[in-house]
C-alpha cells in the first residue's frame, strides 16, 4: 500500500487498520515490465521489474520527501539499473540489479537518495573448476586454471591482469643484454669479425664505422639501464653497406625455446643524423638445426622466423615482436641493423640496449641473464677471457713491469722452456683459442724479459680443455734460465 495521508481527528476504519497492519509485513507491490520513472505514490511500496531485456528505473527530484523509502526488485532476466534523473543517487555497491537482485532506495532529502543493494548474486563465487582463481575484471571473475606445468604471470593486457604461460619463465638467453660487459674495450672498428660488447658481434663489410659503449642517461623511458651499444657510421663516410649487431645463442640456451611462441623486446633510439631512409632498423631472428654455429658462417637448416622493422626517434622506445620458433630449432641468432644512405653526419647512428627474449606473446619486464653484474661477467667469460686490463685493447695496454699492469709471469727453465700455469676466471664453453701478447710491443707470440725489458718470441702450448685451472708450458723460447718472463693473453671460445 502506498503511503497514506490522514487529517487531524480522522477515525480509521477496521479495513484501513487491517491494510496498515498487512503493509508492515507485505509491501504493496507495483509490477512493471518496461522502464519506469518513480512517482510520489511509490513511497513505501515495492517496485518489481520483469523484462527479458535491460530496463531502467529513473529517480527525479522534488518527488519524495526526506525519510521516504521504497524497494526495487528485479525478477526479469534483463538487468534493471537504478538511474539518476534529476535527483542524485549514490551507492556503495551497485545500481545495476541482475535477475533476483533487490535493493532499498532511501531519500535523505527531496533530491538526494541512497540505494542499499542486497546483490546476492555478486557474493557468490564464480569458480567452477579445480585450480580456478578468484580474480577481478570490472566485477569478480574466474581465471581458469592453466595446463600442467604452466606458470602464472602478470599481464596488464588481459582482462584479469594475469595469464598462464607455457613452461616456466626462462632466463633471458641474450647475454650482456644491457651492454654492461666490454672486455675487449669500449670502442671497436666494425668489421666482419669484430666483437664489441661481450657476446655482441659487430659487422660491416667495409671501413668507416664504430661500435661503442654509451651511457643511456635516461631513467624515464628506460628501466634503469645504464649502458647501450652505439652502431655508428663515422662522420663523412659515404659507404652504404649496412651496419649490424648480432648475438649467436649457443645450442644449450636455444633448445628451451624450440617449438614455442616467443617475444623479442628491445630498447632503441637514433642519432640526430641517422641516415636510414625510413628512420628504422631491421630486426631479424635466424634459427638453425646445427650445433653452436655462427650465423655469419651459415646455419645448417637456416630459417628466418622473424624479419621486422622498428621506426626510431631520438627518444628511447621499447619495441616488441612475436613469432614462432620451429620445434626442430637447435640454435638461434638475433640481429639488428640498418641500411645507411648518403654521406654520414656527426650523429649517424642507432643505439640498442635491453634486448630480451620471452616465451609467450607478451614481453615481460626487462631482466638480464644473470641477477648480478658479477654473474653477467662470469657468463660472458665462458666465451671470452683476458688478462688485459679493462679499458685497454690487445694493441694498447700498459707495459708490464713499468706501469703496474697485470698479466702472466712464467719462469725460464733453461734457454728453451718457460714453465707456469694460468687460471681462467670460469670454465670456458670449449677449449679456447689462446693468444699471448708481449707487454712491450703488444704483438702476439712474444714474452717480455722482466729484468732486461726485451722481448723474446715464444710458442704458447696451452693444455687442451676448458677447465678453470689450465696447466701451461711454452717451448721454443730463447730465454735466460731462472728469469721471469711476462705476457698478456686472451682466450676465445666464441661461436
Amino acid at each position: 500500500m502506498a503511503k497514506q495521508v490522514y487529517t487531524t481527528g480522522q477515525i480509521l476504519t477496521a479495513a484501513q487498520m487491517t491494510t496498515l497492519q498487512a503493509n508492515d509485513y507485505n509491501q504493496t507491490v507495483s509490477a512493471k515490465t518496461a522502464s519506469y520513472t518513480l512517482v510520489a505514490a511509490d513511497a513505501g511500496t515495492r517496485i518489481t521489474m520483469s523484462n527479458a531485456g535491460a530496463t531502467a528505473i529513473t529517480v527525479n527530484t522534488a518527488v519524495f520527501t526526506a525519510g521516504d523509502t521504497l524497494t526495487i526488485t528485479n525478477i526479469g532476466a534483463g538487468v534493471c539499473t537504478v538511474t539518476a534523473g534529476t535527483a542524485t543517487v549514490s551507492t556503495s555497491s551497485t545500481l545495476a540489479l541482475k535477475q533476483y537482485d533487490s535493493g532499498q532506495l532511501y531519500f535523505s532529502s527531496t533530491g538526494v537518495a541512497i540505494f542499499f543493494a542486497s546483490d546476492a548474486a555478486d557474493s557468490s563465487s564464480p569458480l567452477t573448476t579445480k585450480g580456478d582463481l578468484y580474480t577481478f575484471t570490472t566485477t569478480d571473475a574466474r581465471l581458469a586454471v592453466g595446463s600442467d606445468g604452466e606458470t602464472l604471470v602478470a599481464d596488464s593486457s588481459t582482462a584479469t591482469g594475469l595469464r598462464y604461460t607455457a613452461g616456466t619463465v626462462q632466463a633471458n638467453p641474450i647475454l650482456n643484454s644491457a651492454a654492461q660487459i666490454w672486455q675487449r674495450g669500449t670502442s671497436v672498428t666494425g668489421s666482419t669479425t669484430a666483437f664489441c660488447a661481450d657476446r655482441w658481434q659487430a659487422y660491416r663489410n667495409t671501413t668507416g664505422s664504430t661500435f661503442s659503449r654509451q651511457v643511456t642517461g635516461d631513467t624515464t623511458n628506460l628501466p634503469n639501464i645504464q649502458y647501450a651499444i652505439r652502431a655508428q657510421r663515422n662522420s663523412g663516410d659515404t659507404a652504404t653497406n649496412d651496419l649490424n649487431i648480432t648475438q649467436n645463442i649457443e645450442t644449450a640456451n636455444s633448445i628451451p625455446f624450440a617449438g614455442k611462441t616467443v617475444t623479442v623486446s628491445f630498447y632503441a633510439r637514433k642519432g640526430a643524423n641517422f641516415s636510414s631512409s625510413t628512420s628504422s632498423i631491421f630486426t631479424q631472428v635466424f634459427t638453425g638445426t646445427g650445433t653452436d654455429q655462427n650465423v655469419y658462417s651459415g646455419y645448417t637448416g637456416q630459417a628466418v622466423p622473424n624479419n621486422t622493422s622498428a621506426t626510431l626517434t631520438t627518444t628511447w622506445q621499447r619495441f616488441t615482436t612475436t613469432f614462432a620458433i620451429a620445434a626442430t630449432a637447435t640454435e638461434i641468432s638475433i640481429l639488428f641493423g640498418y641500411n645507411p644512405v648518403g654521406t654520414a653526419g656527426a650523429a649517424d647512428y642507432f643505439e640498442l640496449t635491453g634486448v630480451q627474449m620471452d616465451i609467450g606473446s607478451v614481453a615481460l619486464p626487462f631482466r638480464t641473464y644473470a641477477g648480478t653484474i658479477q654473474g653477467e661477467l662470469a657468463a660472458c667469460q665462458r666465451y671470452y677471457s683476458t688478462s688485459i686490463p679493462t679499458g685497454y685493447t690487445v694493441t694498447d695496454f700498459p707495459i708490464m713491469g713499468t706501469s703496474g699492469a697485470g698479466g702472466q709471469i712464467f719462469t725460464a727453465n733453461g734457454t728453451s722452456d718457460l714453465f707456469g700455469s694460468l687460471q681462467y676466471p670460469v670454465a670456458m664453453r670449449t677449449t679456447p683459442t689462446f693468444t699471448a701478447y708481449s707487454g712491450n710491443n703488444r704483438t702476439a707470440g712474444n714474452a717480455r724479459d722482466m729484468q732486461t725489458g726485451s722481448d723474446i718470441v715464444f710458442t704458447p702450448s696451452p693444455q687442451t680443455g676448458n677447465n678453470r685451472l689450465l696447466s701451461y708450458v711454452t717451448v721454443g723460447a730463447t730465454a735466460t734460465s731462472g728469469r721471469p718472463y711476462g705476457f698478456q693473453w686472451t682466450a676465445s671460445a666464441e661461436l
